[in-house]
């Protein structure tokens, strides 16, 4: 049974540390925590064994970015995931950049198993190979200790396409050959310092080593100061993990002294054979040279015969004489031939000790070889051992590797390594077919098509990117892909450079990442952005507008009985109409823009689908047929009638937008009754009376793979330049903020029908209105009006008036209060403006109560917010008039706070 892990988790907040050990639990890992919330705890745990961190991003008394920096400088591989409700994306790449191994939000914790499981594999890979790192480093650091005490030099060449490419010497081949291990580290330097003679009989050998498996071969190659070494060369093939050819490893030995010792013995050899061979020649030719002669006297001057004759005519007294000139004669020769025999002996002894010096010669240069044979022997046995040392590392990289390989396709980002040129892919994970739409095989046989799916906008800008920043590790960009299905996909790309311990590049990593959706998001937040901008801006607007609708709505009262004839009565209906509804455009604009709502009422929904009705009819093309019907009994709703407008508006434009050829829209509602089991399907309806919506058209349809999204924010099926994708989820908005639900029904090409459920008003009918043209009449009190517009002004004293009052107008609030002071006694009510120069409406207002309280103010505001409202509200104002107002709502203001006064 494993171990269970060790967990750090640095969070200030216990339910949100108790919230992440669930949801482990939940995931099934077994594990022991900790949990701490200073600096000093957090170090006092690392000290503790620990194999993973979870971090919040913000502490009271610490931070997330804090504890990674700890953890780098404490040099622990401690798999670190950040964890917060309130980090955005900049910071988190930041910190991923610092060593993060993952980070995650508070309210998406589904994800931290995933999480936990790649920072441990991760954590563990790195492990790993730093552990055969470190094999590696200790093997070769023994090995070189050797061999700088070694005559012999070990090379390795390294097999990669058909090509011979040297890539580790041993320093002391500059005792061998002068030159340092740098300067001999390419395949055409040797090449081209072999011997003429021996050159082709050394490639073609290096050839048989691939196949053979082991060569040995003695050629000449030149030293630095330009004399030729004779040189041992020793080769073994060592192979992958895989059975391929992988690489060579040899050793130079020197055995240019043996190879003269072998050249003056064969030199001293033929010197002796050719002495005796002249002494040979010289006596036969002397030999030859008196049998010729004699053979030349006997013939010319028969000189054997005179002497036999002369010899025989001797005296016998001279024979002494005779015998003794033959014995000096006798002796004479023997003198010779003992000295000719000395000298024949001498030169034996001199030959033999020649052969005898050559022989110690030759012993002490064999012992020589034995020696360096032996040294040969142990060096081979090292390098043995350590190939056998290697192949264990390879085979523990090959199983991090593979484990590395598990969770590289197991994640959604593009995991890609190259090499140093870029030429050739080494690996791609899974992820590349899923984001690119091709098939990671493409990539491994043509690493250009890569460059290929490169959107044309981005391709150079990347390109160079790859050339001037990847080298260094500064490589992070965004680009666009092009599928081969046309659509387009954003990228965001790093990566990162691998180098050897002298600093070359060996090979690039990186990872590549489907930011598609990021950047959807993005862009909808700008959108947003950009929508909050136009609401204000529409809010400046609206205001103007309320100004200049202001007099249109007083004039048409103030007309009708100056005008009686039917004719221009007509008139002043159809101007008083236009100003409402001018009126009423600015207060959904209001609405739409800037999120206002009136107040709730019970509505009767038919005089909503009326209006709706007389929009669709104006503006909706004529190849769509519009129907709408409510039932007589049908049941008021409590709502705010311009955000109901706007769900009808919404759902209407959109099947609108649904049949561009053509088609039926129907408008219809219904009483319903919901049960417990249908409520339950709807949480948090409650069971009871509704009323039901439906809007249906015979339109495209729905896919079903989208129809859950629809009711997300900035989700839209149509182009940027058509929709926010704010429609639905606005609609979704207000219903639930009614208290109502809404349900979907779509099939493709057969149309969709939206089903909005409001809670029945438990009152039948929708509060009295009070009767139109009977207008409120006043007795004479005197009224303070100020407002900055005149024409407010001046419509607004008429209407006063012409209905029993009496006005004073001040155009600005500092005006106001001094008129105020100089008629404290007799004016009874006040009637302000919330926006004028020098002084506000707030600020008379406060000024007025400072100098009377509890007196009778009547506000009138063009931009009726929640702000404004509370402010108020705070002052003691309890009648607040919405701009543009007309007769009827002011003087119904005015008696009702005059009333309260009395």
């Amino acid at each position: 049974m494993p171990e269970p892990l060790k967990i750090l988790i640095a969070e200030d907040n216990p339910v949100d540390a108790e919230l992440l050990v669930r949801q482990l639990r939940r995931d099934g890992f077994q594990f022991e925590w900790k949990r701490v919330e200073t600096e000093h705890d957090y170090l006092a745990g690392l000290r503790q064994e620990v194999d993973l961190i979870l971090s919040d991003y913000q502490m009271p008394e610490f931070s997330g970015l804090r504890a990674l920096e700890l953890l780098r400088k404490s040099e622990l591989e401690i798999p670190f995931i950040l964890v917060s409700g309130t980090i955005g994306e900049d910071i988190a790449v930041d910190a991923m950049r610092e060593g993060a191994s993952d980070y995650l939000l508070k309210d998406r914790l589904t994800r931290l198993g995933a999480a936990v499981s790649q920072a441990i594999a991760g954590a563990r890979l790195r492990r790993e190979r730093k552990e055969g790192e470190q094999l590696l480093r200790r093997a070769h650091a023994q090995l070189g200790q050797l061999l700088e005490h070694s005559p012999a030099v070990l090379y390795a060449l390294k097999l990669e396409g058909g090509k011979v490419i040297p890539y580790r010497v041993s320093e002391n081949i500059v005792n061998l050959l002068g030159y340092s291990a740098p300067e001999v580290m390419s395949y055409d330097w040797w090449y081209g310092h072999l011997h003429p003679d021996d050159r082709d009989r050394a490639v073609k050998i290096l050839s048989e080593t691939i196949s053979a498996g082991a060569t040995h071969m003695e050629y000449r190659i030149r030293h630095k100061d330009g004399e030729y070494r004779w040189i041992d060369d020793t080769q073994r093939l060592v192979r992958n993990s895989k059975g391929q050819p992988g690489e060579l490893v040899g050793v130079w030995t020197d055995i240019t002294e043996r190879k003269r010792a072998e050249e003056l013995m064969r030199q001293a050899s033929g010197n002796l054979v050719e002495g005796r061979k002249k002494g040979v020649r010289i006596e036969v030719a002397v030999f030859v040279g008196v049998c010729i002669l004699s053979f030349f006297l006997e013939e010319h001057f028969n000189w054997r015969g005179r002497i036999t004759r002369w010899f025989l005519r001797r005296y016998p007294d001279d024979v002494d004489e005779m015998v003794s000139s033959m014995l000096l004669i006798i002796v004479g020769l023997a003198v010779f031939g003992f000295r000719r025999w000395r000298e024949a002996e001498s030169e034996l002894t001199s030959t033999r000790q020649m052969r005898t010096g050559l022989g110690l010669l030759h012993d002490e240069l064999d012992r020589r070889v034995k020696r360096r044979t032996e040294e040969l022997d142990a060096a081979n046995k090292t390098l043995h051992n350590d190939i056998a040392e290697r192949e264990r590392t390879e085979l523990a990289l090959a199983e991090s590797e593979a484990r590395f390989r598990e969770v590289a396709e197991t994640i959604q980002e593009v995991f890609w390594v190259t090499n140093a040129e870029k030429t050739r892919m080494l690996y791609i994970s899974p992820a590349y077919e899923k984001i690119w739409g091709r098939s990671c095989q493409s990539l491994y046989d043509s690493p250009g098509t890569w460059v290929d799916s490169l959107h044309p906008d981005d391709r150079a800008r990347v390109l160079q990117a790859t050339t001037t920043k990847q080298p260094d590790g500064t490589y992070d960009e965004e680009y666009r892909i092009v599928r081969p299905d046309g659509s387009e996909r954003w990228i965001h790309d790093r990566a990162f450079p691998v180098r050897d311990s002298a600093g070359v590049l060996q090979r690039v990593v990186g990872v590549g990442e489907d930011i598609t959706e990021s950047k959807k998001l993005h862009e909808q937040f700008l959108r947003a952005q950009r929508m909050e901008a136009i609401g204000t801006l529409a809010g400046g607007v609206a205001h103007d507008l309320n100004n200049i609708l202001a007099p249109m709505l007083m004039v048409p009262a103030l007309l009708r009985d100056s005008l009686p004839k039917a004719s221009d009565q007509h008139l002043i209906d159809m101007i008083d109409k236009a100003a409402r509804r001018g009126a009423s455009v600015v207060r959904q604009l209001l609405t739409f823009s800037r999120g206002t709502s009136g107040e709730r009422a019970a509505v009767q929904l038919r005089h909503l689908f009326k209006e709706m009705g007389e929009i669709m009819h104006e503006t909706f093309p004529r190849d769509i047929a519009i129907d709408y019907f409510t039932p007589a009994d049908l049941s008021p709703v409590v709502g705010d009638p311009t955000q109901l407008h706007q769900v009808l508006l919404n759902l209407c434009v959109n099947a609108r937008d649904a049949m561009p050829n053509g088609g039926k829209l129907s408008i219809t509602a219904k009483n319903t009754v919901l049960g417990e089991e249908e409520a339950k399907e709807h949480p948090p309806a409650k069971p009871g009376k509704y009323v039901a919506i439906m809007a249906a058209d015979t339109g495209e349809g729905i896919a079903p793979q989208i129809i859950e999204r629809i009711f997300d924010p900035f989700f839209s099926t149509k182009d940027p330049s058509k929709g926010t994708g704010l429609g639905l989820s606005t609609v979704l908005g207000i219903v639930r903020s009614h208290g109502g639900f809404i349900t979907v029904a779509s099939k493709p090409m057969q149309g969709t029908t939206f089903t909005v459920y409001l809670p029945a008003s438990v009152d039948p009918t929708p509060g009295p209105s009070p009767a139109a043209g009977t207008l409120p009449a006043g007795k004479g009190e005197l009224i303070l009006l100020a407002d900055d517009e005149e024409a407010i002004r001046t419509g607004t004293r008429l209407i006063l008036e012409r209905n029993g009052y009496r006005v004073l107008t001040a155009n600005n609030g500092a005006d106001a209060l001094v008129m105020f002071m100089q008629n404290r006694d007799v004016v009874r009510l006040v009637v302000t403006d919330m926006v004028m120069p020098m002084m506000g409406g707030l600020a008379l207002i406060r000024a007025l109560r400072s100098i009377e309280p509890g007196f009778s103010v009547i506000a009138t505001a063009g931009l009726h917010d929640l702000a404004t409202v509370t402010e108020l509200q705070a002052a003691g104002i309890d009648h607040v008039v919405a701009k543009p107002y007309g007769p009827q709502e002011l003087l119904e203001a005015v008696q009702a706070e005059l009333a309260q006064d009395d």
